[in-house]
């Protein structure tokens, strides 16, 4: 508790005052600084004589230091090669009971395959648009006047290459916020609650997401992620010869006559589907079409030359096809 006592020997309109600044009413109760003065007043009498006395107990509210910091929306996002200015979104939050300037920060994993990092601020709806939003550019960035109550979001926008690199999926990305002043993390000077005449900072954050984001230390993180998904299709074409009409070509050799049977593989090695896949194959000089044994997916809509179209293979899926030509007698 801190007390500041003084005697004073007079009639007192009140027995018990709180004198305060007035504050605006928020979650963190009464604004830094504020005065409160509690006074007590004892009057008796001796013989004929009235008396009076009494003792206030004067103290300045300390700041509390409470930043939180949560993602806003989902903590993953689902992005493509060639993608550009994908955000990953936060909200920060003033829970104390001042106004602070504040320090945004992202951190990422050590192998990355988003490219262009930078940190925007929002226009206050909540949703990323380029057009609308203000690009503050590369970690760190340093924002000023974060009011009580108020709720700021940011975003991680970074851009995805072509071919992305899969080697490390998912990206991770926390985004860091400490409270500053004068240009300097703003200290905690809690350690004496008897010095009533000075306002002293008390830090009230819960440890986050980011390493050495500890508990009580005027910080918080969130972290989210980028989740790569990709289609890499890779096609293979083999044959084999079918002469079954001829006996001295038990070998089967290609010969004027024999059936080459065509077998085209595609696979999709990537980890999402890909869409409206086709694939076109002409008969080969030299041969004259045959037909079409069999598709393990999607539907052939014209031969000679062929046209396959398959309208989804699924990530790590494969489909066939196979088809005859006969080589020209």
């Amino acid at each position: 508790m801190k007390i500041i006592r003084f005697m004073t020997v007079a009639a007192l309109v009140a027995a018990f005052t709180v004198v305060a600044v007035p504050y605006a009413a928020n979650a963190s109760g009464t604004w830094a600084g504020t005065q409160v003065d509690n006074s007590a007043l004892v009057s008796w009498s001796a013989g004929s004589v009235g008396f009076t006395t009494s003792d206030t107990a004067s103290f300045l509210v300390d700041e509390l230091i409470n930043l939180q910091v949560t993602n806003n929306g989902a903590t993953a996002l689902t992005v493509w090669p060639g993608q550009t200015n994908r955000p990953l979104a936060y909200d920060v939050q003033n829970a104390g009971n001042s106004t602070i300037d504040i320090r945004v920060e992202a951190f990422g994993d050590a192998s990355l395959f988003v490219t262009n990092v930078e940190i925007w601020a929002d226009d206050g709806d909540g949703t990323f648009d380029s057009t609308l939003d203000t690009n503050v550019g590369a970690s760190p960035f340093d924002t000023l006047s974060i009011a009580v109550d108020t709720v700021y979001t940011y975003f991680i926008v970074a851009d995805v290459p072509t071919p992305a690199t899969t080697a490390n999926t998912p990206d991770t990305y926390d985004l860091l916020v400490t409270a500053y002043r004068s240009s300097a993390p703003i200290p905690d000077t809690s350690g004496d609650p008897f010095d009533a005449n000075t306002v002293q900072q008390v830090m009230a954050d819960d440890g986050g997401t980011y390493g050495t984001d500890a508990d009580y230390d005027g910080r918080d993180s969130a972290q989210a992620v980028y989740n790569l998904v990709w289609a890499d299709l890779t096609l293979t074409k083999s044959f084999s010869v079918i002469d079954t009409d001829n006996p001295f070509n038990a070998n089967q050799h290609a010969i004027p006559g024999a059936t080459v049977r065509y077998t085209l593989h595609v696979l999709n090695s990537g980890t999402a589907a890909a869409t409206a896949v086709t694939i076109n194959d002409g008969t080969p000089l030299g041969t004259v079409w045959g037909a079409v044994v069999n598709a393990t997916q999607g539907t052939v809509t014209a031969t000679n030359p062929i046209i396959w179209g398959i309208n989804s293979l699924a990530g790590g899926s494969s489909a066939d096809l196979v088809f005859d030509v006969t080589i020209t007698p």
